[in-house]
C-alpha cells in the first residue's frame, strides 16, 4: 500500500492524462407489459474522466468467430479510475461511440486505474 499522500499525488498527475469523458453503461432486465424480458442498457455513471487508446497494430486484435468464419477483431483499450466498478460485459460510451469490454486489467499504478480492452460496437 502506497502512502495517501503519495497516492494523491499520483492521482493529480495521472489525471491529467485522462483527456476523454465517457459515460459506464450496465445491462439490465426489465419485463415489458406482457411479461417478456428485455435488456436495457442504464448509465451508471457519466462525464468520467478517461483515456481512449486506438489499437495501431494488429498485435491488438482479437480472434472470435462471426459467422461460422474465424474473424480478427481490431480492439483498443480505456482507461479509467478504478472507482466506478466496471466489469467485462459492461458498455462505455464516448461521444456517439459504443465500446463493449471484453477484459479488464486492475494492476495499473498501484491499483488506482483499470485498463479496459473493448470492441467498438457497430455502427448500425
Amino acid at each position: 500500500m502506497i502512502p495517501e499522500s503519495l497516492r494523491k499525488q499520483l492521482e493529480s498527475s495521472l489525471n491529467k492524462f485522462l483527456s476523454d469523458t465517457c459515460s459506464v453503461l450496465k445491462k439490465s432486465i426489465i419485463r415489458d407489459e406482457y411479461g417478456q424480458e428485455l435488456e436495457q442498457w442504464e448509465e451508471k455513471y457519466s462525464n468520467v474522466p478517461c483515456r481512449l487508446i486506438y489499437s495501431s497494430s494488429n498485435s491488438q486484435s482479437q480472434a472470435s468467430i462471426i459467422s461460422e468464419q474465424e474473424a480478427l477483431i481490431q480492439t483498443s483499450r480505456i482507461i479509467l479510475n478504478k472507482d466506478y466498478g466496471v466489469s467485462v460485459n459492461d458498455k462505455i460510451k464516448i461521444g456517439d461511440d459504443e465500446y463493449s469490454v471484453i477484459s479488464i486489467d486492475d494492476n495499473l499504478t498501484h491499483r488506482l486505474y483499470i485498463d479496459l480492452e473493448v470492441i467498438k460496437e457497430n455502427d448500425g
